[in-house]
């Protein structure tokens, strides 16, 4: 299945493109009419203007993308679903200033022996100075038993504990696990399961935190747009998911 939103690569083209054009325009509009507070004005808001065609085609070919996704793997798409914000104990969804607070679009389904879903996340962010607005796709598993806190993710994340180091180098190179419990995140994360995650792409998930909350298995991202890239954050989350042995599940499980 061919994905219709653009691939990463034409998105930064068209992101460069327009930044040109719209430093040509600045450079030939300070001299004809002399106004340097306008052209500072524009200069200011070049980064904005260089993104926004980039983020209007995201934006508009999202829903399409999902359309034609759920359909070819039988999750049902729900367009303007009634499920309510989710409420982790993780950023971004316990971030104290957020506003409007809400779930876009949401779909449901199964991979492989676990129920799935995903929701489109969007918040408005209120700093006292300005508001912003921001989004992630949040994809979850449900696991069969709750399990301890563990993050995995290109970035540190302090509230999920200290970071564990793994026997393998590349791994540690790529990715950061944080854990209260260094014994439960070397248990639940075998040497298969780094493997599996090193496989993946990074340019999809070098913007994705994986988090274990009890029962949920989720990928936190800012990409997940295109149809690929869904099916590659899924495949992260069963890898994880198959991956935590018997033993584990014995003694941690709840």
């Amino acid at each position: 299945m061919r994905s219709i939103v653009p691939s990463p690569r034409l998105s930064l083209a068209l992101t460069l493109l327009t930044l040109v054009a719209v430093i040509a325009a600045q450079v030939a509009y300070w001299p004809i009419t002399g106004r340097l507070a306008s052209s500072l004005m524009i200069a200011a808001t070049t980064p904005l203007w260089a993104v926004l065609p980039a983020g209007v085609v995201f934006k508009v070919l999202r829903r399409p993308e999902l359309r034609r996704w759920s359909a070819a793997t039988g999750f049902h798409l729900d367009e303007q679903p009634s499920w309510p914000p989710p409420a982790y104990d993780v950023a971004p969804f316990n971030i104290a200033r957020a506003r409007r607070k809400r779930v876009r679009t949401a779909m449901n389904g199964t991979v492989g022996a676990y129920p799935a879903w995903y929701v489109h996340y969007t918040w408005l962010n209120n700093n006292r100075i300005n508001i912003s607005t921001h989004y992630r796709n949040v994809f979850g598993l449900t696991l069969p038993q709750a399990l301890p806190p563990l993050s995995i993710g290109p970035t540190i994340s302090p509230e999920a504990g200290h970071t564990v180091e793994f026997e393998s180098i590349t791994f540690n190179e790529q990715w950061l696990v944080t854990c209260p419990d260094e014994r439960f995140a070397k248990g639940a994360l075998p040497p298969t399961t780094l493997d599996g995650l090193l496989s993946m792409d990074l340019p999809v998930t070098a913007n994705t935190r994986i988090v274990l909350m009890g029962r949920n298995l989720l990928a936190i991202s800012l990409g997940g747009v295109r149809g690929a890239d869904i099916s590659r954050l899924y495949e992260a989350l069963r890898i994880i998911a198959d991956g935590i042995p018997r033993h584990v599940w014995q003694e941690y499980g709840r």
